[in-house]
């Protein structure tokens, strides 16, 4: 076997190991078409009025039977899903990565009077501080996608819309949404960002440093990261149906509000390229110097 060859494989192993610890505990992906939620993975909990994410017809939907409440902010049919993980090393904090997952609802199941909401958070794993979110909406008047972050306060949740297509829209298609979160280790910034053309293109609602986020007033510290996550992040799949406070809720049948193929992948740091391309230009340095001492005999 020739050098080239040689370190060309040194390279591929190195590649492929690097992201190899981390995916036992935080990365990986599920397209759901097992129809059964992978042991030790997938968690739930915040299950109220008949909310519930069930994986079925390969892939994962939400149903919401709510049509003897009055489903109000405090008082909906919801249900989180959690990717839960084993945090040794706490990849999810001290790792790049980025988290992709395509949602769908139909607007004809909406309620009168009410909205439905599916997005994905992320959250300090075994602290209740706060979160960070994009999600896809749909109310009586239309759809669009937006950010949030909410503090906890003490007793609630204080929320923040940090960024949205706009207001509702009655031509809006929420069919096969990308929505996607992006964390950046060396910055502790997130990015959040959709896409309409199977991630072709994607729009980024710009990034959210976490200020006075995860710690918040609850902590005393509402300028920083109050907290270093010791446990690291957790990430979760989040459904609701809304309504008006007065009006019953509807009721989301199979196939009418449902998210799919989702992927938790890592983002090498730039170092990382770097030492790969060096290796790259040390190993094609040696090859082409063999071939010409073996030219020149």
């Amino acid at each position: 076997m020739h050098l080239f060859p040689r370190l060309a494989l040194l390279g591929t192993l190195l590649l492929t190991t690097i992201p190899l610890q981390a995916q036992v505990s935080f990365y990986g992906t599920d397209d759901f078409n097992d129809n059964s939620f992978a042991p030790g993975r997938w968690s739930s909990f915040g299950t109220t009025n008949g909310g519930l994410w069930t994986e079925t017809n390969g892939r994962l939907e939400f149903t919401a039977d709510a049509t003897a409440t009055a489903i109000t902010t405090a008082n909906r049919a919801q249900q989180f899903r959690v990717w839960s993980s084993t945090t040794s090393g706490n990849p999810s904090y001290t790792d790049s990565w980025s988290a992709t997952m395509s949602f769908t609802i139909d607007k004809t199941a909406v309620a009168t009077n009410g909205a439905s909401v599916l997005g994905f958070e992320n959250f300090m794993a075994g602290s209740a501080s706060g979160y960070y979110g994009i999600y896809l909406q749909y109310a009586t008047s239309g759809g669009r996608i937006y950010a949030e972050q909410g503090v906890f306060n003490g007793s609630g949740y204080t929320r923040t819309t940090l960024g949205s297509t706009g207001s509702l829209d009655n031509t809006f298609d929420g069919t096969d949404v990308l929505l996607q979160m992006n964390y950046n280790a060396s910055t502790q910034a997130f990015t959040s960002a959709f896409s309409f053309d199977a991630g072709n293109t994607y729009y980024t609602f710009g990034t959210w440093t976490g200020a006075g986020h995860f710690g918040g007033p609850a902590t005393g510290n509402t300028s920083a990261w109050a907290v270093t996550p010791t446990t690291g992040f957790g990430l979760e799949v989040y459904g609701a149906l809304y309504g008006d406070g007065v009006t019953p809720g509807s009721t989301f049948l199979s196939g009418q509000a449902y998210a799919d193929n989702l992927t938790v992948s890592a983002i090498p740091e730039p170092s990382t390229y770097a030492a790969f391309a060096g290796l790259g230009a040390l190993g094609l340095a040696f090859w082409r110097r063999r071939q010409k001492a073996a030219a020149a005999a």
